[in-house]
């Protein structure tokens, strides 16, 4: 499984036999891979263009820094994503250094989820079609008119979100799991045949559509049972024949080429009726996932805290494209904060993770503090989804610029919360001076912008010197679920 083609020889062995470029295997979250050269100068960034390119995800320009290549040195758990700039041969080069090349991967993920990445209409265009003001229009109304605009992007999103909801990153409660379970199962497997799919069908191919935890509940000191695995089977079964009521007559789009480990998908051809539309199972399925808030688009941090006696002890910071959720430990919502609303945040190597609001809070406070070794991770996510926040926003008033869609207005949190947004001005010119940049910044969090043409490592770079006050930039690994590996995690 390693992303090297190791068994073929050392990397100098490789690099003679194809002209200074080795063969570099990319993994995908639906166990498919990709096969790629790369040449000495060949970075992250290159192959992450290259991956977009080949699904045939439109606007990659634009959205390529959502998305990133990242790194499993064991082949199991995923550390964290790579620097775009990092020369792929000396990953692979650290890898040999490590004694882990045998085993170490990369994989192609998602790493900010923002609107121009979703393969949707875009939710001002759709309340401007219908006559709303964008913070009128509920999540459902949204859902039942937004037209599919990039299949191939919607596709990547509903890998990553299968991968999310069966290692349980999504929580979700039987129901959920079995209903997503079967619109997977019909894209994977096709119409249900009462003959064919009985129990024992799927075996251990269990865990690919019904999450672990549900698998495993109730299991005693010796593991899930045969009986409990096939009861489970059993009201899979149940929910694909049910789900295949909705299945209309049509011809889908298929998604991607097959690649080595990627079968062919008997149901890619199959439509379900959704809002009295014929759609592709991944927009059925993503429909259901979408409706997670905040669950969906949240990267997951497990913390502590000591400081707020109004929150639990042990807690979820979440971090997404609008800011940062608070939620229990078992990830049911308690607060949200906005960008807007955050004067900063940073973070002490190892140790913990902060962020400062207004003290006009019911928790009487305006500096929030977390224990937790991935401090710097999460200040440098919050920090790239706020730089691609104030782009999102730039781009969307260029479209009421141009008549596209309606006047720019505020948004809603998951809990109905209006959120307040600044209108974005652009400038060109020379490199700003630090105290420029100092000032540009902060008026942003007052309601203004940075320039859209900041590289992201010099407003990386801006943003520390103002947060944080840290020079270095270290690298810590983010330990999260083990992937789905030969029917466990």
């Amino acid at each position: 499984m390693a992303s090297l083609l190791a068994d073929q020889g050392t990397l100098a062995d490789l690099s003679s036999k194809f002209s200074g470029r080795i063969p570099v295997r990319i993994h995908f979250l639906d166990n498919s891979s990709k096969v790629f050269l790369s040449e000495p100068t060949t970075t992250v960034r290159d192959l992450v263009t290259q991956c977009l390119e080949k699904y045939g995800v439109r606007d990659i320009p634009f959205v390529l820094p959502y998305f990133s290549l990242f790194e499993s040195r064991n082949g199991g758990a995923i550390d964290g994503a790579l620097a775009p700039e990092l020369k792929v041969q000396e990953a692979i080069q650290a890898w040999n250094e490590a004694g882990v090349a045998k085993t170490a991967k990369f994989l192609f993920m998602i790493r900010l989820y923002l609107p121009s990445a979703t393969g949707l209409e875009f939710r001002d265009v759709v309340a401007s079609r219908l006559g709303y003001a964008k913070e009128d229009l509920s999540t459902a109304q949204y859902l039942s008119e937004a037209a599919v605009t990039d299949s191939n992007a919607l596709h990547l999103q509903f890998i990553q979100a299968v991968y999310n909801v069966i290692t349980g990153r999504y929580p979700t409660t039987p129901e959920e799991a079995l209903t997503l379970g079967a619109v997977h199962f019909l894209l994977k497997f096709g119409r249900f045949s009462s003959e064919k799919h009985k129990v024992g069908f799927l075996g251990s191919r269990i865990f690919e559509f019904v999450p672990v935890k549900h698998l495993k509940a109730g299991a005693g000191k010796n593991g899930m049972s045969a009986s409990a695995t096939a009861d489970w089977e059993r009201k899979l079964f149940e929910e694909v024949e049910r789900l295949s009521e909705e299945l209309v007559d049509g011809e889908g789009a298929v998604n991607g080429d097959s690649e080595d480990g990627e079968e062919a998908s008997n149901g890619a051809n199959l439509l379900f009726n959704l809002h009295n539309q014929a759609v592709s199972p991944q927009r059925r399925y993503m429909e259901a996932i979408y409706r997670m808030e905040p669950i969906f688009g949240s990267t997951f941090f497990k913390c502590t805290q000591k400081s707020v006696s109004a929150l639990p002890e042990t807690l979820q910071v979440a971090i997404y494209s609008d800011g940062l959720h608070l939620c229990d430990k078992n990830k049911k919502h308690l607060r949200s904060f906005y960008i807007e609303d955050i004067f900063r945040w940073g973070f002490k190597p190892a140790v913990m993770f902060y962020f400062e609001v207004s003290p006009d809070n019911e928790y009487g406070t305006g500096t929030l503090e977390f224990e937790t070794a991935e401090g710097k991770i999460m200040s440098d996510l919050l920090t790239d989804y706020a730089l691609s926040f104030l782009k999102e926003r730039e781009r969307e008033e260029e479209r009421v610029s141009a008549g596209g869609s309606g006047a720019a207005t505020g948004r809603r949190g998951p809990q109905g919360q209006q959120v307040s947004q600044g209108r974005s001005n652009r400038t060109g010119g020379s490199a700003m001076t630090e105290t420029q940049a100092v000032t540009r910044i902060q008026a942003r969090w007052r309601g203004f912008s940075l320039r859209n043409e900041w590289a992201r490592e010099d407003a990386a770079i801006l943003l520390q010197a103002i947060y944080r006050g840290y020079k270095a930039r270290v690298l810590i690994s983010k330990i999260i679920e083990q992937m789905l590996q030969d029917g466990q995690l």
